[in-house]
């Protein structure tokens, strides 16, 4: 699955590929704050991987996160959708049993991310 991306290069929205087989969730975080604005693409994914790593640990965070059947980065200012292995509506009565492994996954992805950032 190919969607336009969430980072720039050249002035243009990089395309980027999905490569989990199978159903798929979204989990976004919203990092629309003022003293974010002005982060780099590095320091913005550690912020990410930063809040997905609270979330996990259950920690407070002034950050929020969710998981959608759909990302939310295209409809919402400030907000970075990362997919995760698994199917939203076959966990409905079960979601919060899911949530960490979701959570895990857009960590990984994320840590993916930001090396990328950070090397160029």
């Amino acid at each position: 699955m190919a969607q336009e991306g969430m980072f720039i290069c050249n002035g243009i929205y990089t395309n980027e590929r999905c490569h989990i087989r199978g159903p798929i969730v979204w989990v976004n975080v919203f990092i629309a704050t003022p003293e974010n604005r002005n982060k780099t693409d590095a320091e913005f994914m550690d912020l990410v991987a930063e809040t997905i790593r609270a979330r996990i640990a259950k920690k407070a965070s002034n950050v929020s996160v969710s998981v959608t059947p759909e990302p939310m980065h295209h409809r919402v200012m400030g907000c970075l959708s990362l997919p995760a292995r698994g199917d939203y509506w076959a966990f409905a009565r079960f979601r919060e049993l899911y949530f960490d492994a979701f959570l895990k996954d857009a960590l990984e992805l994320a840590l993916f991310y930001q090396a990328e950032c950070a090397a160029g």
